[in-house]
C-alpha cells in the first residue's frame, strides 16, 4: 500500500493542539480556555470522543479577530 502525500491545505489544517498546547501558544492558563468554552466563548473547538482539541488555524484566526484599533 502506497501513502500519497497530503495537500499542504489539508496538513495546515490537520495540526491540533490540546488545550495545554493552545493554552500555552495563547500565553494563557489552560483553565482559562476551559472557563471560555463552558461559557461559549474563545476559539473554537473540536470535541473528539471525550477529548477537546483546537485546531492551529482556528487558533489563529481567533487571535486575529480579536485585534482592536
Amino acid at each position: 500500500m502506497s501513502v500519497l502525500p497530503l495537500h499542504k491545505e489539508i496538513e495546515e489544517e490537520a495540526v491540533v493542539w490540546d488545550t495545554d498546547e493552545a493554552a500555552a501558544f495563547l500565553r494563557i492558563s489552560p483553565r482559562t480556555l476551559v472557563s471560555w468554552r463552558s461559557r461559549g466563548m474563545g476559539p473554537t473547538y473540536v470535541k473528539v470522543g471525550r477529548r477537546v482539541v483546537y485546531l492551529q488555524r482556528d487558533i489563529v484566526a481567533w487571535l486575529y479577530q480579536q485585534r482592536s484599533t
